[in-house]
């Protein structure tokens, strides 16, 4: 992505998807940029999946968002 833009907003490879046999899923991503003072460097996404229990999968999907 272009240093133009708000990481938070882009979505590179699409989002993450999951099914629950008894209850319906929740999936959230944190952010953590490391960016220099213009605004270059890298953003890792970290995906969390929590079933309808609170159950959260142990298994996490990590992106590194390069932004030039």
């Amino acid at each position: 992505m272009n240093c133009d833009q708000n990481y938070a907003t882009i979505f590179t490879g699409g989002k993450p998807t999951a099914t629950d046999n008894c209850e319906s899923v929740t999936i959230t991503n944190v952010d953590v940029a490391f960016l220099n003072d213009c605004g270059i460097g890298y953003v890792t996404r970290t995906w969390t999946i929590k079933d309808g229990a609170g159950n959260e999968s142990l298994q996490k999907c990590v992106q590194k968002i390069t932004v030039i």
